[in-house]
């Protein structure tokens, strides 16, 4: 195939409603043409571009794809689009690519719902689009009835360019309203060929009628045609050609053809028109664009002499070959085998083997013009909406505006080890596909998926089976429930214990009272006389924040609520924070039970798009759901609803919504408030949550009974307490007795994240987040504490103070006397002795989403993790990715030293200086990794819970930190043993080599507790 120029090139989107003919049509376009080679079959599973698996089993497009057709020397890429609602991102990403579009109706269904779909993409997207009446030869065939319902509920400005000689098995022929005459079909044709005829007599009177009104309308385009036209004069079709391409760009005149794709009749007029209709890339308006790394703003015509600049539309994993990148050039020139530049993700690519494709048969070729569309293989770090350029003229697009996923469903391995896998494997196919989704949601502890229908999640089980391996199994979603109080109380609790020698005393009375939704907790110290030790408090505090995790109806979370601490006593010897802790956990079980305690529930706020003659139904079906209609408006051709329904109510509202309306309604969603759940509603929640806690309760002791030795572990002593009540919290096992000993705890800091032992002046920092972990509010601090645990200086680092910015500080690290930490999307660096701001490097060119922690190289080079996560609105963890380690040298150099899944949203990281190598911690997985500068990937040395945050090398220990299991455990054998139990959310731990501590930062606890290694 030779290279064609940007003024031979034709990029068209075929599109439509599924099962109406497109993939038919492009294969017939394809065979005809002359570049397909055989004209094949959806039905016999042959079709040219529906060649995947899972396409050919079930019978219809799921993926995007490409086949060129050669036609009067002109290039046309043919884009075809799948026309079910699930796959509807494909659909658009096709239209993005395209300058114009054909818009396939089938002649026996009409217009139906996908076709209202991707005409609303086509028009938003402003691009010229032509109808083609398919299917005319199937029974039942109607054009005018097609041609009448186009105009209702499409547009008024279709204009017939073709009309058939009979319909459904008597379909044979075309008349062409611009040549006026009958192109008649040869019995058994292959490729198109037809005799041409006068029109017959049959037809003059509905051709006249047709022919009259085509003119009429392209003239109307027209002021000095339409003057022609009105005086008498005769247009001729080269001028009809010429304004109806005019109108076309203008959004004036939609062209409607016919024929039948399966006997390739109406093929050859068809490539012609599209041809001589469609724009060229150069015919297009520039397109805006900007400049990597800063505001300026470009524009960009496709001309090869402009910079190179493409962008990704599609990305398909292919068995044997990896992932295939399809790219449109934009503007400029590319070479086969040419570098290119990837500037959000510092990625160079090499574009080896461009190829073009038809179907699935690839054809290299030289070089690409502007404006064409290619195909490249094993590009290492480029996906979809990424943008392709050169590094010394960096410059991004816009991205496709993919929509949003309407369905979640939970997913879960069906065999145990597979975890890490369905990991990564559900990581590669959003990459693959933006419109699917996936996040753990650490509360529900359930991974969730979603995507835009039930077959679109269906397909996606299907690929982790058949290309990762994984073997899932896919369920409701949990409902993040609430508990709150409607009533007050009071009461006490008492925690006493005496085994002989020191004893155990904490003593405290309290007082709960409802607050306002959204208050939060609020814990008042009404302590008068010193009843209870200063010292104590905080530890009342964290007992009730521990025991208010799991509330009085069903275990869930209990919010919006005030404590008073007004009474205690205390024991000059026994008492001691671990005791005033149980007393606070003791006194909130005791209250809680006696104020009211009711069940909340997630409301959603909803916007539900219907056409008129349902809308009676959709509000209905709300309203069943215990939704709450807040109002309707008119928004274009439908009406748009708005109500509040519980979370619980909408499983599967998609589907619910597909049959309510015909497949045309469409919703979206958002999170609104917490709000009572209804007596009868929440009697069934507890129920099943009652269910869920024996459930778990049974597993736990199958386990315990497992690891027992012969003999053992069914055995209960006398003294051994009851199992609480299903309702109620199931108590965890005790832990086993940590290797460490606490001996401080230090208080008053604001999410603690990091803390760091300098040894040149043996004192520790400690950086506070103070705020939303990606929050750019200047708000965060960083502490100098001293070995005794007196806070030195609470804010000696402090943003916005002193012309310092810190948002919100996390890893930190030492080089000589240099602090430096990473915030979010910088590395900063602060004099370790007075504080004083002394340098900063940007990583936010480069794409930093999460920076974690840093580690010094001998060098002196500093390595930091990016996590590769970001948050939404009610707090739940997306992970866009990608997941790097960053490497900045000496001189200040950036690079990306590794990157990748297998790196499983690496968080702590630390020097092993014996090993020369890296240890990086997981925090999206369970693996302890070791990596070696220049390695391209790191190696799994250990397992354990997951959810790893710090890693420390302390003495011959490989010490750990796990939001999982609440522990700080060893891995220097490559198996887990728990140093410390019962630190909750431990952040990036520390290590005092001169007094063999490990310094835990307890994230949402606000202090470091300081723990003594024997």
């Amino acid at each position: 195939m030779r290279v064609y120029k940007t003024g031979e090139i034709r990029n068209v989107a075929v599109v439509g409603h599924g099962a109406s003919g497109k993939t038919s049509l492009v294969d017939a376009l394809a065979f005809v043409a002359g570049t397909s080679k055989r004209h094949g079959s959806v039905k016999d599973g042959t079709a040219l571009t529906d060649y995947t698996p899972d396409e050919i089993e079930r019978k219809y497009s799921i993926n995007l794809a490409l086949a060129v057709a050669e036609w009067m020397d002109t290039k046309l890429n043919l884009i075809d689009t799948p026309g079910y609602l699930d796959f509807t991102g494909e659909a658009l990403a096709g239209v993005c690519a395209a300058d114009g579009a054909v818009v396939v109706v089938s002649a026996t269904g009409g217009v139906e719902v996908g076709t209202e779909k991707v005409w609303d993409y086509a028009d938003k997207r402003g691009i010229p689009r032509l109808f083609f009446v398919s299917l005319m030869d199937k029974e039942h065939a109607n054009f005018e009835k097609v041609y009448g319902q186009i105009k209702e509920r499409l547009t008024p400005k279709v204009i017939p360019v073709e009309i058939p000689v009979g319909e459904g098995p008597a379909f044979h022929g075309i008349i062409n309203l611009f040549s006026k005459k009958c192109h008649l079909y040869k019995k058994g044709t292959k490729a198109g060929e037809y005799d041409e005829v006068d029109v017959p007599g049959e037809y003059r009177e509905r051709f006249e009628r047709y022919s009259k009104e085509l003119i009429e309308r392209i003239a109307e385009t027209d002021d000095t045609l339409l003057e022609r036209y009105l005086g008498g004069e005769e247009i001729g079709r080269d001028e009809a050609i010429a304004a109806m391409k005019a109108g076309m760009l203008e959004g004036e005149l939609f062209p409607l053809f016919c024929g039948a794709a399966e006997l390739t009749f109406g093929t050859r007029a068809l490539l012609s028109k599209l041809v001589e209709l469609v724009p060229a890339p150069s015919d297009q308006p520039p397109i805006e664009a900007q400049r990597w790394g800063s505001a300026e703003r470009l524009t960009l015509k496709a001309e090869d002499g402009g910079p190179f600049v493409a962008q990704v539309f599609k990305t398909i994993s292919e068995p044997h070959v990896g992932d295939v990148t399809l790219f449109r050039v934009y503007s400029g020139t590319v070479k086969n085998g040419q570098d290119v530049y990837n500037a959000p993700r510092e990625a160079v690519e090499k574009l080896n083997h461009l190829c073009v494709t038809v179907g699935k048969e690839r054809i290299e070729i030289p070089e690409l013009h502007a404006g064409d569309i290619s195909v490249v293989a094993k590009l290492r770090d480029t996906h979809t909406n990424d943008t392709l350029s050169t590094k010394d003229r960096a410059i991004v697009l816009p991205k496709i505006p993919f929509p949003e996923p309407v369905i979640t469903e939970a997913i879960e391995v069906k065999q145990r080890g597979e975890e890490e896998k369905l990991s990564i494997g559900l990581h590669k196919l959003h990459e693959e596909d933006p419109t699917f989704q996936h996040e753990y949601n650490g509360e529900l502890g359930q991974t969730l998926i979603r995507g835009l229908g039930e077959r679109h999640l269906e397909i996606i089980v299907g690929r982790l089976a058949r290309k990762f391996g994984v073997h899932a199994q896919i369920g409701k979603p949990k409902i993040a429930y609430r508990e709150t109080f409607k009533g007050k109380g009071e009461g006490q609790g008492k925690h006493k214990k005496q085994t002989g020698g020191r004893g155990q005393y904490g003593d405290c009375w309290i007082r709960i009272a409802p607050l306002p939704r959204g208050s939060g907790l609020q814990f008042m110290d009404e302590i008068v006389g010193g009843v209870i030790p200063r010292q104590y408090i905080p530890a009342v505090e964290r007992g009730i924040q521990e025991a208010a995790a799991r509330g009085p109806v069903a275990g869930y979370p209990v919010v919006d609520f005030k404590v008073e601490l007004y009474d205690g006593s205390y024991h000059d010897v026994d008492s001691n924070e671990m005791s005033f802790k149980m007393a606070g956990i003791l006194a909130f079980r005791n209250v809680s039970p006696n104020c009211r305690p009711v069940l909340l529930e997630p409301i959603l706020e909803l916007e539900v798009w219907t056409p008129d003659e349902y809308q009676g139904a959709v509000m209905g079906d709300l309203s069943s759901r215990r939704g709450q209609i807040l109002g309707t408006e008119k928004d274009g051709r439908l009406t748009k609803v708005r109500a509040l329904v519980p979370e619980a109510e909408l499983d599967r509202y998609a589907t619910a919504l597909h049959s309510l309306t015909h497949g045309r309604g469409t919703y979206r969603q958002k999170f609104h408030v917490y709000q009572e759940v209804p007596p009868d509603a929440a009697h069934k929640v507890v129920e099943v949550r009652k269910k869920e806690l024996l459930a778990a309760l049974s597993a736990a002791c199958q386990r315990v009974d497992r690891s027992a030795p012969a003999g053992e572990g069914r055995v209960m002593s006398d003294t051994t307490a009851p199992p609480a009540s299903p309702a109620a919290p199931t108590p965890s096992p005790a832990p086993p007795t940590p290797v460490a000993t606490k001996v401080a705890v230090v208080e008053g800091f604001l999410t603690p994240e990091s803390v760091k032992y300098d040894t040149a002046q043996d004192v520790y920092f400690v950086s506070n987040v103070n705020g939303g972990p990606l929050a750019k509010d200047n708000n965060g601090f960083i502490s100098r504490v001293r070995p005794d645990g007196a806070i030195e200086n609470l804010k000696f680092v402090e943003g916005a103070h002193n012309g310092v910015t810190l948002n919100a500080p996390k890893g930190l690290a030492l080089r000589g006397d240099t602090l430096w930490v990473a915030d979010i999307d910088v590395i900063r660096a602060f004099d370790a002795k007075t504080g004083a701001p002394r340098d900063s490097v940007s990583l936010a060119s480069l794409g930093a989403v999460f920076l974690n922690d840093i580690a010094v190289a001998p060098t002196g080079a500093l390595y930091i993790t990016d996590t590769g996560i970001r948050f939404d609105d009610v707090g739940n963890v997306l992970h866009p990715g990608p997941d790097r380690i960053f490497r900045i040298g000496p001189d200040r150099q950036v690079t990306v030293a590794v990157r990748g899944d297998t790196l499983g949203r690496p968080n702590g990281i630390t020097l092993d200086s014996v090993g020369k190598r890296f240890i990086v911690v997981q925090f999206g997985g369970r693996s302890v990794l070791a990596w070696k500068p220049g390695e391209k990937a790191p190696s799994v040395i250990a397992k354990g819970p997951g959810g790893f945050d710090g890693v420390e090398i302390a003495g011959n220990r490989l010490l750990v930190s796990s939001w999982a299991d609440s522990t700080v455990s060893s891995y220097e054998t490559g198996q887990e043993v728990k140093v410390i139990t019962g630190v909750p959310s431990p952040a990036d731990i520390g290590y005092d080599a001169k007094r063999k501590r490990v310094l835990v930062p307890i994230f949402t606890g606000n202090r470091v507790e300081i723990w003594q290694l024997p």
